[in-house]
């Protein structure tokens, strides 16, 4: 599958914020992709538009902040990836509800923002955006931070923290007893106008999106859920603390935890009601999210001292500001939203790719395997077409190229929403390819508009273009390695010839123990061997293998750095070349050189030459096979999973969360309360016998975690084959894992089993004792 480098972006070229860290961002690409240009727009009220953060402002009169989640965010898009155009629009307002009336001196998104005369002060948002983004246009994501309004939040913080109740004339006894009914009232409101915020975005469901307002598509929505702002250390409420404060030092015991345990709750319950709503709904539509603060929020209240990440009203001297983020708090929100949005910038590949339905999550991938042009380009069990990604003659779009055929995917003649192999460049033949969230890609036709689609039904049955919305079936994976490494636990090695000295000592094992900073190397110290030089691996069980990789050792020195090479395997009875060449990787890059598929246990490097002088010495850093990547993904259904420990108060994340096909949940290992210690463990019961040759490991996405980015994602780890679920033996994978967010697959000789066991040793970015899976997948065949 793809894969995709992430890094913290600091915040260095951002006024304000400088040195502060944000964010995850993607690396610029690598020349010959795909421009892009990225479209996003943002709605929302107070918090969205960062009231109450220092420093410069984007709108004076909205009172929108440069340093505002949502727009750190954006930036460190821009400048993680400059290679992209990014537009952001960013409208957000303070005070602004979803809807509203002049009743109440109301509106923001849906409606103007009046004052109490009547008289607009901000038009509505959606017209702002719609001026900005017309009809024919598209917004890559919509961020929408609102709804707190329309539940009175700001109102609720504001009367908590006044002893004297306005409306009854009497002493406050707890703005939970007095507030209440007023907030069912306007919870129910909000929960209204979300519904008529999903109208105005992608219509009501019906056909020609009765009721949508928003002119230009949106291909993704991210409402953004509210912060606790209410507590510290976990579980302590914020009560008459700080006490000094004109508010929060009135906010009682039980008025701070009905905020934290009820009102943000509820609002917050309301928004993922209207995600779900909205991605329920029939005809095409974009794919909505909800972006969920950090659960740190729970030790940085506004009562946290100089941990806060909420303003004191001593802070800001504003009552729209008080309980509000401030520029930590706002921090942590862009770092939450940046995550989210990491995936606009993972850059389309030029060369040859599968392409791989993500409706088909267990049996038998989908793949492609077109004859000629002209012919309906169908579902194939077997055999896998490969098409190559070229620039077409407008730079935002793609000629998707058959490599067989060098036809291209466009509309049968005969049949226009059937998708086709046809002549280049003919009309129809242009796609835009563009990431989707939670993974993979959405391919859109140019011309028409519509996304690629995997329609129900057996081999045989023919693609779509059909209305684009969030669907697995109109998901696609781009999988350019189709052929895997496999992993080296349990290999040997040998060679004609070792350097032994003490100082030096560079033996064979040295190429296959996973570290590309050690090497094997021929002798040099006292008597140097003539070439040619060789070294030999036993796989320890008989694969098919279809290349080998070549790493040459990268401490600096080319001495020993092989160039012309030959490549041998063992048939049981003899030798037998299976390539020959000269090798590229002089500058200590590594080198694929790929045969076809040939089952052996034994295969043998030779080097025939040497690329810095000329010399009589050789070297490997690390020797690896491929082989070839056909294996399916296992049916899950009956599978039952086992783990040492999970997190089920912060998040519903039990391990069965790991195989249960949905990339939205994660079995987590636990982190409220007393933490568990690595290693963490989850075995799986597979149901049934089968031969296993693989894992794919997808990790956490969507679920609250204990800190940012990647937390939980799986470093160093083992995986073990059992046929009884009792004798484990010793493992048949054991490695390191990419601190990335896109699924890693893991290759190994194929084992007889019944159960299988993933042991995470340590976290991927050192940054705690977790372990999250969002899915783990077992490739293999039944052993029948």
């Amino acid at each position: 599958m793809h894969r995709r480098t992430r890094w913290v972006l600091p915040l260095a070229v951002l006024p304000v914020v400088a040195a502060l860290p944000l964010l995850t961002a993607a690396p610029a690409a690598a020349t010959g992709l795909v421009t892009r240009v990225i479209n996003i727009a943002s709605m929302g009220d107070s918090v969205a538009a960062g009231v109450g953060v220092a420093g410069d402002r984007l709108d004076t009169a909205c009172d929108r902040h440069w340093n505002s989640g949502v727009n750190l965010a954006v930036n460190a898009i821009k400048v993680g990836n400059p290679q992209f155009e990014v537009n952001h629009v960013n409208v957000t307002c303070t005070g602004a509800k979803i809807d509203g009336t002049p009743a109440d001196y109301s509106g923001g998104i849906l409606s103007p923002q009046v004052d109490s005369s009547g008289a607009v002060t901000h038009p509505a948002q959606l017209d702002q955006v719609n001026t900005r983004f017309p009809a024919g246009s598209v917004i890559d994501a919509l961020t929408i931070g609102a709804g707190g309004e329309d539940a009175g939040l700001s109102r609720l913080i504001n009367d908590c923290g006044d002893g004297w109740d306005a409306d009854s004339g009497r002493v406050e006894l707890g703005c939970q007893r007095t507030k209440a009914q007023q907030f069912e009232d306007d919870l129910a409101q909000m929960r209204a106008n979300f519904r008529k915020l999903i109208n105005a975005v992608q219509g009501n469901g019906s056909a020609g999106a009765t009721g949508k307002q928003l002119r230009a598509k949106a291909r993704a929505v991210f409402l953004t859920a509210y912060p606790d702002p209410a507590r510290k250390n976990g579980s302590t409420s914020c009560h008459d603390d700080p006490w000094w404060d004109d508010i929060m030092g009135d906010i009682m015991n039980w008025e701070s935890s009905w905020l934290s345990e009820t009102v943000i709750p509820r609002i917050n319950q309301v928004i993922d009601e209207a995600a779900a709503e909205a991605n329920a709904r029939p005809g095409e539509h974009p794919f909505w999210q909800v972006v969920h603060a950090s659960p740190d929020w729970a030790q940085h209240g506004w009562c946290a001292g100089d941990q806060r990440w909420a303003n004191t009203y001593g802070d800001v001297h504003r009552f729209d500001a008080t309980g509000l983020p401030n520029l930590a708090g706002q921090i942590s929100l862009g770092t939450a939203i940046g995550d989210a949005l990491a995936y606009l910038s993972n850059p389309v590949p030029t060369w040859g790719v599968r392409l791989v339905n993500a409706a088909n999550l267990q049996g038998l991938d989908v793949g492609w395997r077109p004859a000629s042009a002209g012919v309906p380009v169908i579902q194939a069990a077997a055999g896998y077409e490969t098409f190559w990604f070229e620039r077409s003659f407008d730079p935002l779009s793609t000629q998707v190229k058959s490599r067989s055929s060098g036809a291209c995917l466009g509309r049968d003649a005969a049949d226009a929403g059937r998708v086709a192999l046809r002549p280049c460049y003919e009309a129809g033949t242009d796609w835009h390819v563009v990431p989707a969230p939670f993974g993979g890609w959405s391919i859109e036709n140019s011309l028409t508009g519509q996304c690629l689609e995997l329609p129900g039904g057996g081999e045989g049955t023919p693609l779509r273009q059909n209305p684009c919305r969030w669907d697995p079936s109109q998901k696609w994976w781009l999988d350019w390695n189709t052929s895997l490494e496999l992993s080296k636990t349990g290999w040997t090695a040998w060679a004609d010839s070792s350097e032994t000295s003490s100082q030096y000592a560079a033996p064979a094992s040295h190429a296959i123990d996973g570290n590309p900073d050690t090497f094997w190397h021929t002798q040099w110290t006292t008597a140097t061997a003539p070439m040619p030089h060789w070294i030999t691996v036993d796989l320890g069980a008989t694969t098919t293998i279809d290349g080998i990789v070549y790493q040459p050792r990268r401490d600096g020195s080319v001495v020993g750095t092989i160039r012309d090479y030959e490549v041998w395997t063992y048939s049981g009875t003899a030798w037998e070349r299976r390539a020959t060449g000269t090798f590229q990787a002089g500058s200590g890059g590594s080198e694929r050189i790929g045969f076809g598929p040939t089952p052996t246990q034994y295969v043998k490097l030779v080097a025939l030459s040497e690329a810095s002088v000329g010399g009589p010495w050789a070297n490997v850093a690390e020797l690896g096979v491929t082989v070839p990547d056909t294996s399916a993904e296992l049916p899950r259904s009956g599978w039952r999973t086992t783990v040492d420990s999970e997190e089920t108060t912060a998040c519903a994340c039990d391990g069965a969360k790991a195989v249960d096909g949905d990339p939205r949940t994660t079995w987590f290992s636990r982190w409220t309360g007393t933490t568990a210690p690595l290693p963490h463990s989850i075995s799986v019961n597979l149901g049934g016998n089968y031969v296993v040759d693989g894992i794919v490991y997808q990790p956490n996405l969507a679920v609250p975690r204990p800190v940012g980015a990647n937390a939980g994602s799986v470093g160093r780890f083992e995986v073990y084959v059992s046929t009884d679920g009792t004798t484990w033996g010793d493992p048949v994978a054991a490695g390191t894992l990419a601190d990335v967010t896109s699924a890693q697959r893991i290759r190994f000789a194929e084992r007889p089993a019944r159960h299988l066991k993933v042991v995470a040793l340590s976290e991927a970015g050192n940054r705690g004792p977790w372990t999250a899976v969002a899915e783990l997948g077992i490739t293999g065949r039944p052993a029948s």
